[in-house]
């Protein structure tokens, strides 16, 4: 049954990572797109002066489907790496603990601070 709620444990924490990088994914690729931008005149990457400028001129000129180009890959590997994550986090943390009693002002100290 442990292992179950384990398991279920790092599904809920993949998926609250996936919400997060969902709403960040725009901002991903309008970063890319500055450090693309040398100021070139040949350039293929139009160059933006701002973040709110960049977002409306891509949305605008290339649609919703280009903010979120590449997410699935992108999905894959963060869905891997938040299950891992947790997994690990939540297999070490009694053995970091010793046997104490676990509370929200435990588990926000670092596991070498003595408590």
């Amino acid at each position: 049954m442990e292992s179950k709620r384990k398991g279920f444990n790092s599904l809920i924490a993949s998926f609250v990572g996936n919400c997060g990088s969902l709403i960040f994914q725009p901002l991903e690729l309008i970063k890319t797109r500055f450090q693309a931008t040398d100021g070139a005149a040949n350039n293929l990457v139009p160059n933006y002066k701002r973040l709110l400028n960049a977002l409306k001129n891509i949305y605008t000129n290339e649609g919703l489907r280009t903010l979120y180009r590449g997410t699935t890959v992108y999905f894959i590997g963060l869905n891997i790496a938040n299950m891992s994550f947790f997994y690990t986090y939540s297999n070490t943390l009694p053995l970091v603990m010793n046997g104490q009693e676990l509370n929200s002002i435990t588990l926000l100290l670092p596991p070498f601070v003595n408590h």
